[in-house]
């Protein structure tokens, strides 16, 4: 069940670069079911960007206080055990 935020909500975007279109299909369910036992995060997407390659990840917090770096610690933990890699992985973040 999703929970609904009380405040406005702070977005960011974080790519992650170094896998394949296979790879994030294959654990993109498990990478959302992870961001749905995580109740402070709020409307969750993800998605691969064909384009440029890259995982594509947006989360929302109510709290803004050092949102980047708690952003992509969050992101990072779920994606590293959720989706299979054969190669190094980077994640760059923005705010939305």
């Amino acid at each position: 069940m999703t929970q609904e935020p009380e405040n406005k909500i702070y977005k960011v975007k974080i790519l992650v670069s170094g896998f394949t279109k296979e790879q994030v299909t294959e654990g993109l369910q498990d990478l959302l079911d992870e961001f749905r036992v995580r109740p402070w995060l709020f409307e969750t997407e993800a998605y691969f960007d064909e384009t440029n390659n890259l995982l594509v990840v947006i989360v929302g917090y109510e709290n803004d206080f050092r949102l980047e770096e708690g952003a992509i610690d969050e992101v990072s933990d779920c994606v590293i055990a959720t989706l299979n890699f054969n190669e190094q992985i980077s994640f760059n973040v923005s705010r939305i």
